[in-house]
């Protein structure tokens, strides 16, 4: 670039990188470590058997058989003969898998370890029987007998076992729903907008009321009591969110809600694990809560598809959660989440303010989590594969590392998280532009000076100038030199007062020369003339 004259303005063209930070998470919103294909034809419930290995998934009314997989969703058996299986339940000591037989009017007892069935009790007539539970050392199920709902149980150690109905457990319009925890027995059925629930204290093995209203639900398709047995969750696609209630009065608890994606998120689905961990899902994903924290730990969609209604299970080793969804096709798969209890984290980089050859330059950074931040954690850097020395997390969740390089070119840069006991590992990488400074000057081609004049009046001087409706202060005269006089329109002899005694202003002597005349120097005056 050529430099005219001495006096010249340099800028820098600073070329830096400008491609965007890529991040990789290692468990990232579409989430499922393993997605398997199940053949049914239907769903209705999930059980997991860590002891065996097993997932048993039922088909509901019309369906024959209950559908066994191993621990990842490979088809194993399906268990015929089962005519309507719907709701499922293990025993305690996981031996006995307990289904509830819609079309089959029974509840059926399979020995888990050898899958099949060993024993069936008839729930009467028509009964059709589609939820089971187990508490107090009992079995209990949902029924409909004379077009209404009610609770029966069996007492599986009876020397002879049988279901027995149990009348004096409220009253119901259909076959309600169960569920237990902590000696709980909880029962849920639709009324319109509202729920009706009820819980019972069945440690004894006698079912006692505790609490009998309508709470805020619909047509709840997820019913889960706590371990603990002081709060019951209700999941229904009406609500906006999960609703939790204390099992004593049915009275809002608290948290009173957990979020599950707002207004058209339709929860369907809840599980509680043993150590408190509440998953809820509807068509928003699944979203994760450590208990009584309202603040999700976790956010997963599920890209198989859609989560079915009560289709999310915990195992029993406190760490895998396992989904049942449906496509657009109506295909059905197993989703196993191997870690879904871990808070996503996220990395994310930022360019240096200049990189130059030979200069020290910084590339920033931070990390992002849903819970809390693990400062100090070491995180690795590398340079188009080559590792740099670690850099270290602060406690407001940004890092820094600097670098130097020799040369011109474009470098890459990867940060790594390698995650903890709560936090998912995550990824970040960054392109950087090595560039030296680039200096761009200008200057003019010639002094400053007055412009050229023309013959045109409007090319030499400003509007004001030549005007004749105009009469503009002295102090404002264009320039130097006097334009041609009168006749001209620009004549400056408008301007020419005499002095403040006259009567009138006096033309100047120059009126009469031509307006091709050539001009005269002329020194405007420093103040306006007074007015006469």
């Amino acid at each position: 670039m050529r430099l005219q004259q001495a006096s010249l303005v340099v800028t820098f063209s600073l070329v830096a990188g400008l491609t965007t930070a890529t991040v990789g998470l290692a468990g990232s919103a579409a989430y499922a470590d393993d997605v398997t294909a199940l053949p049914l034809s239907g769903y209705a419930h999930l059980v997991v058997d860590p002891a065996h290995q097993h997932v048993f998934v039922s088909q509901g009314a019309g369906s024959t058989g209950i559908v066994v997989t191993d621990l990842s969703g490979t088809p194993v058996t399906t268990i015929a003969g089962e005519q309507g299986a719907t709701g499922l339940a293990l025993s305690p000591d996981g031996g006995t898998l307990y289904a509830a037989l819609a079309d089959g009017g029974a509840i059926a007892a399979i020995d888990t370890a050898t899958l099949t069935e060993t024993v069936r009790w008839s729930t009467g007539a028509d009964s059709s029987p589609v939820s089971v539970a187990v508490a107090g050392g009992r079995v209990w199920y949902g029924y409909t007998a004379d077009g209404k709902g009610g609770i029966g149980s069996v007492d599986p150690s009876a020397p002879a076992p049988a279901a027995i109905p149990q009348p004096a457990l409220s009253q119901w319009t259909t076959a309600p729903l169960l569920a237990t925890g902590g000696d709980v027995l909880a029962a849920e059925e639709p009324q319109g907008s509202l729920s009706h629930v009820a819980t019972f204290g069945v440690a004894s093995g006698t079912a006692s009321v505790k609490a009998d209203t309508l709470v805020y639900g619909g047509t709840a398709t997820g019913l889960a009591v706590t371990g603990d047995g002081t709060r019951v969750l209700l999941a229904a696609p009406q609500q906006l969110a999960l609703r939790a209630y204390r099992s004593t009065d049915l009275a809002a608890a608290d948290p009173a809600a957990y979020f599950t994606g707002g207004s058209g998120s339709a929860p369907g689905s809840v599980a509680v694990d043993t150590d408190g961990t509440v998953a809820v899902a509807g068509i928003s994903g699944v979203y994760l809560y450590a208990g009584t924290n309202t603040l999700a730990e976790n956010h997963l969609t599920l890209p198989s598809g859609t989560l079915a209604p009560d289709g999310l299970r915990w195992g029993a080793d406190g760490t895998t959660l396992y989904a049942v969804t449906k496509d657009s096709s109506g295909a059905y798969s197993l989703n196993v989440l191997d870690a879904p209890k871990l808070t996503d984290t996220e990395l994310a980089l930022r360019h240096p303010q200049y990189a130059v050859p030979t200069e020290r330059y910084t590339v920033s950074g931070s990390l992002g989590t849903r819970g809390f931040l693990p400062a100090g954690a070491a995180l690795k850097v590398t340079r188009d594969g080559t590792a740099l020395p670690d850099t270290t997390l602060g406690a407001d969740g940004t890092f820094t590392f600097p670098d130097l390089r020799q040369d011109e070119g474009t470098y890459t840069y990867r940060v790594a998280y390698a995650g903890d006991a709560t936090h998912r590992p995550a990824t970040a990488s960054l392109t950087v532009n090595v560039a030296k400074l680039r200096p761009m000057s200008w200057a003019p081609t010639s002094p400053r000076r007055t412009p050229a004049r023309s013959s045109s009046p409007a090319a030499s001087w400003p509007s004001w100038a030549w005007a004749p409706s105009r009469r503009a202060p002295p102090s404002r005269w264009p320039g130097s030199t006097r334009p041609p006089s009168r006749p001209c329109p620009w004549d400056p002899s408008p301007w020419t007062r005499p002095p403040s005694s006259s009567p009138s202003p006096t033309p100047r002597a120059s009126a009469a020369r031509s307006c091709t005349s050539s001009p005269t120097p002329v020194t405007p005056p420093t103040s306006r003339p007074r007015a006469p």
